[in-house]
């Protein structure tokens, strides 16, 4: 399985709900702009969580499937 995690800057509040919400962490805050940015995204688990707990709808993770 590959993850491929989309974050939209704009929208992003910086309020760090994506890095609580995440097992792994794949996550972080920018300290130039206070926006989280990912840094760990080959090791995404593909769970959603950052996804679902981002109230400014900035994070999208898409399971994208390999070939066989």
């Amino acid at each position: 399985m590959a993850v491929k995690i989309i974050l939209d800057q704009a929208k992003c509040t910086g309020d760090e709900f994506c890095i609580d919400g995440c097992p792994i962490p794949c996550y972080q805050i920018d300290q130039r702009n206070g926006k989280a940015m990912f840094i760990k995204e080959t090791e995404c688990l593909g769970c959603k969580n950052c996804e679902d707990v981002c109230p400014a709808g900035a994070i999208c993770v898409e399971i994208i499937e390999e070939p066989k």
